[in-house]
């Protein structure tokens, strides 16, 4: 793969891997004998959510949900490189002081962008009355951190 089309490609389009494929399919499977049957199925619209969601292979409707999307990195977007190679010394100083509250330049910080879609999430689920349902969704690893914190 030529590294100059990897970088010009924005973060959403990336493709799940192979080991992703794997831990999906066996996630899938665990799920199918060891919970109940999902009511309500969310997937970020980013491919490789897409596609995770699809290897699970629960039954179900999915609703891609962009409130479930990957964390706005803002200018140091690029998940190919290091992300603290395009930081400057004072955004590097600042994360490390309070990773929670640190956002990066014209990005979302956890506390308030990334958990304002999760809040939000939560309330449609309590107006639609989901809340005595299962619900499953397959999310990014910041916005699953904030979840954990939230819930």
């Amino acid at each position: 793969v030529d590294i100059v089309e990897v970088l010009a490609r924005h973060d959403s389009t990336a493709r799940l891997a192979l080991r992703g494929v794997e831990q999906a399919e066996v996630t899938g499977e665990w799920m199918r004998e060891n919970m109940n049957p999902f009511d309500r199925f969310y997937v970020s619209p980013h491919i490789r959510t897409r596609e995770t969601a699809a290897h699970l292979k629960l039954e179900g409707q999915w609703i891609v949900d962009d409130r479930f999307r990957e964390r706005d990195w803002g200018e140091v977007a690029n998940p190919n490189e290091d992300l603290t190679s395009s930081m400057t010394p004072l955004s590097k100083r600042l994360k490390k002081m309070n990773e929670w509250y640190w956002k990066p330049q014209g990005g979302e910080s956890l506390a308030e962008g990334v958990r304002s879609r999760m809040e939000s999430v939560m309330e449609s689920l309590y107006r639609r009355g989901d809340r005595n349902h299962n619900v499953v969704a397959v999310a990014h690893g910041e916005f699953i951190r904030v979840a954990q914190f939230v819930i």
